[in-house]
């Protein structure tokens, strides 16, 4: 009876395992370095990078909620029970930050200044990715916000026997505070989302002209390995694929300047060209080359008017 029972209750924890699968798998990049990726893509968790210093971890992004941040303060105790030391931030959206509050009051939270500034702006779109990839857009609700206590306007070293860790703020890129991670001796980069492998880039708030500059650069990080937001570990090239696709939009919108077309008509043409689907992923849902284009229409309009010509054109 009591060898019945025993085996009964260890059937019930295996059902309850295979029924309750880990949220996360982990990807050793280096000796101390583990990318947690979601076992679920289509989750609303993301990416995070944990570092194994002498001082304690360090984490790269604090994934879109505070839900699926214990989710992975949970799953990190399996590469070592060193306290959070830092959490680092690469960019103010709420799919790199939402869940910043629900790591310990102990750890030190980094992020450029911008990503402070913008934080710290209640009108600041804050959600604006998250909110669109979430399967009830009209039920997301905005997470606390946690700001960066150490705030960096340029390279800064975080020192360890173990990693040395770089953090390098940049011009406005994907947002106006992004901020690259650098594991120098393990040739590892965390880009946030200035890099991803989906040809589907979240404008927002960015500068397409500064973006191109940061994706030209990136390559002189050294870097092997480039670990986006979301998505596989991808090599250093795969940024000139996002740069590419950038470029053509704007030089979409330069030659409908030329062609006189009216602004209220540019994204939809764009979005409709028969290239399109070679530079971004159109079938997606959502996908947001209207609004990558929107943006590039802004930025070629500001352009022109510091030259004198409105957006047509006309002195």
């Amino acid at each position: 009876m009591r060898t019945a029972t025993l085996a009964a209750a260890l059937l019930a924890i295996l059902t309850l395992s295979a029924a309750e699968p880990r949220p996360f798998t982990e990807e050793k990049l280096a000796e101390g370095v583990h990318l947690f990726r979601p076992a679920d893509p289509s989750s609303a968790r993301s990416n995070s990078l944990v570092v194994v210093r002498q001082d304690g971890l360090l984490v790269v992004d604090a994934q879109p909620t505070p839900e699926a941040a214990r989710e992975l303060l949970a799953a990190a105790k399996s590469v070592s029970s060193l306290p959070v030391r830092y959490l680092v931030l690469t960019h103010p959206h709420a799919e790199a930050a939402g869940g910043a509050s629900a790591f310990p009051d102990s750890t030190l939270v980094i992020g450029s200044a911008g990503c402070r500034f913008a934080m710290t702006d209640r009108s600041y779109d804050f959600g604006g990715e998250a909110r669109r990839r979430a399967k009830d857009p009209d039920a997301w609700r905005e997470p606390e916000r946690r700001l960066p206590v150490l705030s960096l306007t340029a390279a800064t070293t975080l020192e360890d026997p173990k990693h040395a860790v770089v953090l390098v703020p940049v011009p406005r890129a994907h947002t106006r505070g992004d901020l690259l991670v650098s594991i120098p001796d393990a040739g590892v980069l965390a880009v946030g989302h200035l890099v991803s492998s989906t040809r589907n880039p979240f404008p927002g708030d960015a500068s397409l002209a500064g973006w191109m500059v940061v994706l030209n650069d990136l390559e002189e990080q050294g870097a092997k390995q480039l670990v986006p937001l979301d998505g596989p570990v991808l090599e250093p090239r795969q940024a000139l694929l996002l740069r590419d696709s950038l470029l053509w939009v704007k030089g979409q919108v330069l030659q409908l300047f030329v062609d006189r077309a009216a602004p209220g008509t540019m994204a939809e043409r764009i979005a409709s060209a028969p290239d399109a689907p070679k530079f971004f992923a159109v079938d997606q849902a959502p996908s947001y080359l209207r609004e990558v284009a929107d943006a590039a229409v802004r930025e070629a309009d500001a352009e022109r008017r510091k030259r004198g010509y409105d957006l047509l054109g006309n002195p």
